[in-house]
């Protein structure tokens, strides 16, 4: 039921356009909110593209050294927004692949629970934990850009694409997390699978083994995307986000800027965005190693 849970809560975020609902007795998958999500998804990002096109034309004239950093910045703005307008268009393209891997996977509960007698529980606690770690993050970056506003509302212009911004990573982080979700899930099918293996007739193993498999495939093809384009937007974030430290850096010459209440923000969001980078390689590799390793 867990899963049932976070599959709803990501549904309410805006980020899955599938929900599961109980009729009859029965977990049934249906579509929910996916013009709904597209539109509000379009909105956030050509507001953030509005001012940050404000943003970047209020700062022309400036050094070589800051323009290279404000290229870095377009380049950054750019990549974030083009891969969630791309990921928003491929969901609502997708969307019935996402029903029928849901609703495959209700139907493999209920076979592997008849033939067997075994239900697959999980308690999902690591993609909590990373929702609630990236939920955080953010908060206290967005409550760090509105102090700023506070302090100076002549500011307001860049304030607001740094909002914007804030806000569509910590959507596409968590697409990130929602696929590492369905990886989870399979892989605790799979963990059933091999517990029932030994002691029973291939007969009725074999046809839950052939459809986990083509139930991994089909995962791969509805998120290979998200998760293509989510980890090359984490590696080029970390790679501006440290750019930036290291041009304050050479400008302080230590390390203690590190805690100063622009860098630290930085450095806390570089350090976020590879954690969930790391998260996704580990999680991908894993349902390989049990396919591998579990069965045999």
């Amino acid at each position: 039921m867990d899963a049932v849970r976070l599959l709803n809560f990501f549904n309410r975020l805006l980020i899955s356009n599938i929900s599961i609902k109980r009729k009859n007795n029965r977990l049934v998958a249906c579509l929910s909110g996916t013009y709904k999500n597209m539109t509000i998804v379009i909105l956030t990002i050509c507001a953030t593209f509005y001012w940050g096109k404000q943003t970047f034309n209020a700062l022309k004239g400036f050094s070589i050294i800051r323009n290279v950093t404000i290229i870095s910045t377009m380049i950054l703005y750019t990549t974030i927004m083009f891969s969630l307008a791309t990921l928003t268009i491929s969901g609502v393209i997708r969307r019935l692949k996402i029903l029928e891997l849901c609703q495959r996977l209700i139907a493999f509960d209920m076979e592997l629970q008849k033939v067997f007698s075994v239900r697959c529980l999980g308690r999902y606690g690591w993609i909590k934990m990373e929702m609630l770690l990236s939920t955080l993050v953010y908060l206290y970056l967005l409550w760090k850009k509105l102090r700023l506003l506070e302090q100076n509302l002549d500011m307001y212009v860049g304030v607001l694409s740094e909002v914007g911004r804030l806000i569509l990573e910590c959507y596409l982080g968590h697409r990130l997390i929602f696929c590492q979700l369905f990886v989870e899930i399979l892989m605790k099918r799979f963990e059933a699978l091999a517990s029932v293996v030994k002691g029973n007739s291939f007969k009725l193993f074999l046809p839950l083994w052939d459809e986990i498999l083509e139930l991994k495939h089909l995962a791969a093809y509805v998120f290979g995307y998200t998760v293509l384009v989510g980890c090359i937007d984490a590696l080029l974030a970390c790679a501006m986000m440290s750019y930036s430290v290291l041009i304050l850096f050479q400008d302080t010459g230590s390390f203690k800027f590190i805690l100063n209440d622009v860098v630290f923000p930085v450095f806390i969001d570089c350090l976020l965005h590879t954690f969930i980078w790391f998260a996704v390689s580990y999680r991908c590799g894993m349902i390989e190693e049990k396919v591998g390793s579990q069965i045999w």
